[in-house]
């Protein structure tokens, strides 16, 4: 029964290791865009700056 009971939460914290990284690179994924978008407005704002 107790070494059962290990493997049911060893399964279970698997689980939840599997998901906390799905979800940390889901993050960075997110992060980069976000990153790639910044840069995007801030190289147009420079570029509209030098036609000023």
């Amino acid at each position: 029964m107790f070494k059962y009971k290990c493997n049911e939460d060893r399964a279970l914290l698997e689980k939840h290791l599997v998901d906390i990284q799905s979800k940390q690179t889901e993050i960075e994924k997110k992060e980069k865009e976000n990153a790639k978008e910044l840069y995007a407005l801030t190289k147009r704002d420079k570029d509209v700056l030098k036609d000023i």
